[in-house]
């Protein structure tokens, strides 16, 4: 991911160099792992696999590691014109207690896509999660940002209509 930095096991390869490379990439998990602990995953005996397979992931036979490159999918929301990037300290200090820091983030606890107009969104960690726990594809993830201000005006129009009705 980051080929500034020379592998160490190479000859000539400096090991400080791939350190610092290495912390900016987000950790990897074990899926099996991650998802038996999680309450919001679908759980892996849910998924299309053979029994043998779920059970040799579950006693820990076979390990699956998964990772989501998140400077790769602020890149890829813009070239999808979404003015993505991550977001401040300040834009999320109202939720620092709740939301967790982006591992492989520059300390950052969600992305921030900053509209046109006033509108602007942060998705946090639990959104960004649903790689995780709903199978989202990054592409899934571009989708449903898109759709954000449609779906506020439409939240917003539904709370004046029952505000009327009272």
């Amino acid at each position: 991911m980051h080929t500034e930095a020379s592998c160490s096991f190479k000859v000539g390869g400096d090991p400080t160099d791939e350190l610092d490379a290495l912390q900016k990439i987000a950790p990897f998990f074990d899926f099996a792992e991650l998802n038996l602990k999680d309450g919001f995953m679908e759980p892996l005996f849910s998924f299309p696999l053979d029994f043998s397979i779920t059970s040799r992931l579950v006693f820990g036979d076979i390990r699956l590691f998964t990772v989501m490159d998140f400077e790769e999918f602020i890149r890829m929301g813009r070239e999808d014109d979404l003015p993505m990037r991550w977001a401040t300290q300040k834009e999320t200090e109202d939720v620092k207690r709740f939301v967790p820091i982006i591992p492989g983030s520059p300390g950052a606890r969600g992305i921030r896509i900053d509209f046109e107009g006033d509108d602007a969104h942060t998705m946090l960690a639990g959104s960004l999660f649903r790689v995780y726990a709903n199978l989202t594809t990054p592409r899934g993830l571009l989708t449903i940002a898109k759709r954000y201000p449609d779906h506020r005006r439409q939240i917003e129009a539904t709370e004046k209509d029952k505000s009327k009705t009272k």
